[in-house]
């Protein structure tokens, strides 16, 4: 079998355990994909920030905007079942992997975000502003801002490190 999208999807993250491929388009729409059968199982908007089965007040669906701003990274956190997004809003998101619902934001670039790195409980986001912020990611707090880059940071890499006696 094979995939079949009317849009050009940027990024993409594999989550071998549950067979499931993620990818976002360059409209920002989050997409989850079964590779067992094949097909796409789930879809949602990626901003305003409801899961795409919210209803309004007057039980109408909510049929969120598409957002003029680019999704730049995603990245899966595996220990907490997130997806994690950022972009040109400034902003990282949580996602859950089970509904594509959002679980939360962390807000705190002046500029765009383009790298997203994670270990051991803790998120780094590299901004085009030349900083990185580290998030706890549980708490959704900002830990610290790393700056003294002289130009944007394009990706970064965490290894979790364990210490053992040996």
């Amino acid at each position: 079998g094979s995939i079949v999208c009317s849009s050009l999807h940027r990024r993409v993250v594999w989550i071998p355990n549950e067979n499931l491929l993620f990818s976002v388009d360059t409209y920002s729409t989050l997409y989850a994909w079964d590779i067992e059968t094949v097909v796409q199982t789930q879809k949602c908007a990626m901003r305003p920030f409801f899961p795409h089965e919210a209803y309004l007040p007057d039980g109408k669906p909510h049929k969120p905007p598409r957002s003029k701003d680019l999704v730049m990274d995603i990245i899966f956190i595996k220990d907490k079942g997130l997806l994690a997004t950022c972009g040109l809003d400034r902003a990282v998101h949580l996602w859950g992997i089970e509904n594509l619902a959002h679980r939360g934001s962390m807000v705190g670039h002046r500029l765009g975000v383009r790298a997203l790195a994670y270990a051991s409980s803790v998120l780094v986001s590299a901004g085009f502003e030349y900083d990185a912020i580290a998030w706890d990611v549980t708490s959704r707090e900002k830990l610290m801002t790393l700056r003294g880059d002289r130009h944007a940071i394009c990706a970064g890499a965490m290894m979790s490190v364990s210490m053992a006696a040996v």
